[in-house]
């Protein structure tokens, strides 16, 4: 996922919120899958990802760092 472009899965059926984030950003780094991580709703308000976040940092930072090692 790290350095991949946003919502850019074939097939796969995106919301609106998420699609429209896209177009803004060039990809998945660090910081915004940190931040998206934290609260997705948040983040990005509209999006349809029922995933609550996570609160904890060292969760987040041990997340992003083992998807940077696949």
């Amino acid at each position: 996922v790290l350095g991949r472009a946003v919502a850019a899965v074939d097939g796969f059926n995106y919301s609106g919120a998420m699609e429209e984030y896209g177009e803004t950003v060039s990809g998945w780094g660090y910081e915004n899958m940190y931040n998206f991580l934290e609260n997705p709703r948040r983040y990005i308000p509209g999006t349809a990802m029922s995933f609550a976040g996570w609160r904890d940092q060292e969760d987040r930072i041990n997340l992003i760092a083992y998807m940077h090692d696949q």
